[in-house]
């Protein structure tokens, strides 16, 4: 619930409704059904609520981010500022990659990280989002680069209430290519 961003006269309303329910008092629906009905209705409008905002959110600050002097952009809408090329071969999406990564959000909120853990990750370039699969393959080994992508090249537009990812959410990763061909 705490990420449906719920307004204070919302979270009051909810706890109101459970100590009605809890005391036996009708809260105006009779059945099970009609309250799995009302709540799905409700979360459905709010995540769409929420995927706006951060879509939108987020088309503002990739907008910004292009202007900024060595930023680039592929045809997909990728942007990416390389801050050192690395050298050797670049990935291509039949390989394996070693890579130390940070992933956050816009309002520079962490959600996953590589160093946190304090061991690389190795990715197989295809089987991640789209953004930064695209992202690895533009630096060569000891390479760095700092990713900046929207929704439809990272995780969409769907509400995942276990990830720390809100749906429509405009990504950034900063990568350092290790290895091509990891395993």
């Amino acid at each position: 619930l705490g990420k449906l961003e719920l307004s204070d006269a919302e979270k009051e309303a909810y706890i109101e409704g459970v100590k009605a329910a809890l005391d036996g008092e009708s809260v105006g629906v009779t059945n099970p059904r009609q309250v799995q009905s009302k709540a799905q209705e409700f979360m459905t409008k709010r995540i769409q609520t929420i995927t706006v905002a951060n879509k939108a959110e987020g088309k503002t600050f990739l907008e910004e981010i292009a202007e900024k002097p060595g930023v680039q952009k592929t045809e997909s809408g990728l942007l990416y500022e390389i801050i050192e090329p690395g050298e050797g071969p670049h990935a291509t999406t039949k390989d394996s990659v070693r890579v130390n990564y940070r992933g956050t959000l816009i309002n520079g909120k962490e959600f996953d990280s590589s160093y946190k853990r304090g061991q690389t990750a190795v990715f197989p370039v295809s089987a991640v989002v789209k953004g930064f699969g695209e992202g690895v393959q533009l630096v060569g080994n000891g390479g760095k680069i700092k990713l900046y992508f929207p929704s439809d090249l990272g995780y969409g537009d769907e509400f995942n209430p276990v990830s720390d990812i809100p749906p429509g959410s405009t990504l950034i990763f900063e990568v350092e290519m290790i290895d091509t061909n990891a395993q």
